[in-house]
């Protein structure tokens, strides 16, 4: 689900940068930062997942289903994530003013649409389990933005960190109900008020 969601991304931001810049479009790349930004021979936007946390706002609880007439089980939930997402503009040494813009037009791209539904999601990325996207600018302080680049030990370039909301993980695998006990008879008092 993570891969599908980071897919659908750089496919998007991949193809609205054509749109853009006909000629001159940077490479957008689902890849970690290179350690190096001067070894990239090309021009392009890296797409890194950096953190993942659970949405606990959201959060389901274990519901009871019906399997059969008598019988009763316990289902977990769907997960649902948050992910942060670090958009880098790796660009030529010389090219750091072209990193600035393309880095300003990502964020131009995500401020015209941040909400992604069902509707904008090829069928298979629909039977991936994409529902829901929500892309959301993230701040990020100067104490933080050094970590963040010590913790890639890459050099610091252009960039935009988003949290892109309600991620659903569900295990296909996993039974779809644990059978907790057999019902066999059911008493209601109607004599209580």
């Amino acid at each position: 689900m993570i891969d599908a969601a980071l897919l659908f991304l750089k496919n998007y931001l991949h193809d609205q940068l054509n749109i853009r810049f006909a000629i001159g479009a940077p490479g957008v790349e689902v890849k970690n930062v290179p350690k190096d930004p001067d070894s990239n021979g090309s021009d392009t936007i890296y797409i890194t997942l950096f953190n993942v946390e659970e949405e606990r706002v959201l959060k389901s609880v274990p519901s009871y289903q019906s399997i059969d007439a008598t019988t009763y089980g316990l289902k977990n939930p769907e997960m649902r994530l948050n992910l942060y997402v670090l958009f880098s503009a790796q660009f030529k040494p010389d090219s750091y003013v072209n990193a600035l813009k393309f880095i300003t037009t990502t964020v131009g791209i995500f401020q015209g649409k941040n909400v992604f539904e069902d509707t904008d999601f090829s069928p298979s990325e629909t039977a991936a389990g994409l529902e829901k996207l929500i892309l959301e600018l993230q701040s990020v302080t100067f104490d933080q933005s050094n970590q963040l680049w010590q913790t890639l030990t890459s050099r610091l370039v252009p960039f935009v960190l988003y949290k892109v909301r309600m991620v659903v993980v569900v295990d296909v695998l996993a039974p779809d109900v644990a059978v907790t006990k057999d019902v066999r008879s059911i008493t209601i008092d109607t004599m209580r008020m």
